[in-house]
Order: structure tokens, then sequence, then C-alpha cells
């Protein structure tokens, strides 16, 4: 995929195609890790941006049974980040126990907002996220969509 500044508009954006494998949660953490370093995010933003989209990388796979799409853009000090991968079904934010639910929870629980936008069609979606790069953020329960 690609990165650059849309000079119009001052948004940075970046992406990257990671393929149905085992190893896409740990490519997608150190990805998300590193562009938000190079953005200057603090080390909570950093640390919260990769753990957020490692675990929306691992529902797309474990879930959707799809390689995924991660996509960070980064305006006026925020960061979204999105995960969009081509399997059927919605996420269902749900309480976490011994079988799982814990990647939406932790979206819940960190990002400023979070949603998920359908793709056209029957399959595919995107799960999205935004988190502000300079510190930390209140927990509270926030579903957009």
């Amino acid at each position: 995929m690609s990165a650059g500044l849309d000079q119009e508009t001052g948004v940075r954006i970046t992406g990257r195609q990671l393929g149905a494998s085992r190893h896409a949660p740990a490519v997608a953490r150190q990805f998300t890790r590193g562009f938000l370093a190079d953005m200057g995010a603090s080390a909570w933003c950093q640390q919260a941006g990769e753990l957020m989209a490692s675990e929306l990388v691992t529902n797309a796979l474990v879930h959707a049974k799809s390689a995924a799409r991660l996509w960070i853009s980064i305006a006026d000090g925020i960061a979204r980040i999105e995960v969009t991968d081509d399997g059927p079904g919605d996420p269902v934010l749900r309480a976490p126990g011994p079988e799982g639910g814990y990647g939406l929870w932790l979206t819940d629980m960190l990002a400023q907002s979070w949603g998920v936008i359908p793709a056209a069609g029957d399959l595919g979606k995107t799960v999205w996220f935004t988190i502000s790069l300079s510190g930390s953020r209140q927990f509270a329960s926030r579903l957009v969509s």
C-alpha cells in the first residue's frame, strides 16, 4: 500500500495489506506503532493503537476468515485506524470471557470513538477507531456507527 500527505487537507495516511497468516497481527502491531511514533504520538497512544489494531486484525483472521487491510490516517492530532476484511458478518461488542470477546471490548475501552462501515454487497466491512496522538483518554463506552 502507500503512504503520503494530502497537501490540500494536511492528512497523513499510510496503509498495509496483511495476509491471512498468523503473523498478520504482529505485523499490524509493528506497522501501527512505527507510524504513530513517526507522527510524534505519545507512548500511550502508540501502545493502545498497536493493541487495538492487532485485535481488529486478529478478528478479521479468526471471525471473517479473511486477509486484512490496515489504514492509518492522521489529522488534527487524531489517528484514525481502519481494518478492512472481506468476510461475512458484523462485529458484535460483547463481554469478554473464555470464548473471546476481548478485541472489541478493548477497542471500546481505549478508543475515543469506533464504529463499523459495511462494505457494498454482502461481504466485508471496515472496523475503525480514533485515538488522540497526545495522550490517554477516559474509559467510557462510545459506539458510533
